[in-house]
């Protein structure tokens, strides 16, 4: 029926996002090699009303946007490692989850782009 398929979709979304936030924080826990980082930041993500109510909603802003921007940033704050080619593949992720974003559902993303791309420059990561 069309009612299990939409729950569905929205799970599989949810779940998705849920993901993403946890990719994040464990970005952020790595970069600043403290596990209380990465804790808080999912607190006080789960503690905003709109962010968790909108996680499993089929909008496009929160079906892809959300999605990739957030793994975007785990990639941008991941490629702290020694190994510089992981460092390398890390911020070509970041910008290609960027670019997807930018040119399937919002144009608004290319000054967002366009930071994540200076800072990467400037730390020579790409």
């Amino acid at each position: 029926s069309p009612r299990i398929v939409q729950l569905t979709a929205r799970l599989v979304l949810l779940l998705l996002n849920i993901h993403s936030l946890h990719q994040l924080s464990r970005s952020i826990t790595r970069r600043f090699a403290s596990p209380f980082l990465g804790c808080y930041f999912l607190f006080i993500t789960a503690c905003q009303f709109h962010l968790p109510f909108y996680l499993s909603r089929t909008l496009p802003n929160t079906m892809g946007s959300f999605l990739l921007i957030t793994h975007s940033y785990a990639f941008w704050m991941n490629p702290y490692n020694l190994n510089q080619s992981r460092s390398s593949q890390s911020s070509l992720k970041a910008v290609m989850c960027l670019v997807l974003a930018c040119v399937l559902f919002r144009c608004d993303i290319i000054p967002l782009m366009g930071i994540i791309s200076l800072s990467m420059l400037y730390h020579s990561q790409i």
